[in-house]
């Protein structure tokens, strides 16, 4: 006789008592899935099993194994989700204290990671950005991506962590705030180029670095720290596109193995 599992959809077969015929309506045959290990109640007919089949219902003991496997797989995919939002706020910790002079970061550095310097000059100085603004709002608004970027990173290390703790893990949030997160990441890295362009746009020339310099001129070991904010926002996105798939599992004997639900 055959069942499945209605956990893991594995097809099980078995064998039935040999007094099949002499058992009462309601008993219960309980066998184990050997895929997921839950422990399931199969409700024997005769009629049915004359035929060849069985009909499975999971038992009063619910399967706790699978339903750990699962929340344990949420936990450390959130983890995995924080340790970018992580690099980002160490990235701006780091920045913050090179332009407070602890050590120098250099210009490039503490212009793409000042996330935490610029609240603090929105609390400090707040006529800052509305001046900015009033001369070139485009400049302004590129000005603060690292400022976004920090934020969203903090909100999303937060919101991992509870998740985490709930054990719940949600593909919707994590992809809506991967690819924010990627868009102002790899916007960041364009930065300079898009105010050379605005500088020249405003004295009325033509820009002499194209796209293609701009590129070659990055390729110095001073700029390293410039392709980190881009590399890490696109490995979080990257991530949160693997995890909307469920996990495989072991496929049976047969190769008639499916995903995990």
């Amino acid at each position: 006789m055959y069942t499945r599992c209605p956990l893991c959809k594995e097809e099980i077969r078995f064998v039935p008592p040999e007094n099949i015929d002499e058992l009462p309506e309601d008993y219960r045959h309980i066998i184990r899935c050997p895929n997921c290990y839950a422990k399931l109640g199969v409700k024997l007919k005769s009629t049915v099993a004359e035929r060849g089949g069985a009909i499975a219902e999971t038992s009063e003991d619910k399967p706790e194994a699978p339903v750990k496997k699962r929340r344990a797989i949420y936990i450390v995919k959130n983890l995995f989700m924080t340790v970018f939002s992580l690099a980002f706020i160490i990235f701006s910790v780091l920045c913050y204290m090179s332009i407070k002079g602890l050590f120098d970061g250099g210009n490039e550095f503490n212009s793409i990671y000042n996330g935490i310097y610029l609240w603090e000059l929105i609390f400090t100085y707040p006529e800052y950005f509305a001046q900015s603004f009033g001369l070139d709002a485009f400049w302004a608004f590129t000005e603060l991506i690292p400022l976004f970027l920090f934020t969203f990173a903090c909100i999303n290390l937060i919101v991992s962590v509870i998740c985490a703790a709930c054990k719940k893990y949600g593909k919707i949030y994590n992809l809506i705030f991967g690819a924010i997160i990627c868009a102002l990441s790899v916007t960041i890295f364009f930065i300079p180029y898009i105010n050379i362009l605005n500088v020249a746009k405003k004295v009325g020339a033509a820009s002499s670095m194209s796209l293609a310099s701009y590129l070659k001129s990055l390729i110095n070991p001073q700029y390293t720290t410039i392709f980190f904010a881009p590399a890490i926002g696109l490995a979080q996105f990257i991530a949160a596109i693997v995890f909307l798939f469920p996990t495989k599992r072991k496929a049976d004997k047969k190769g008639d193995g499916k995903d995990e639900k």
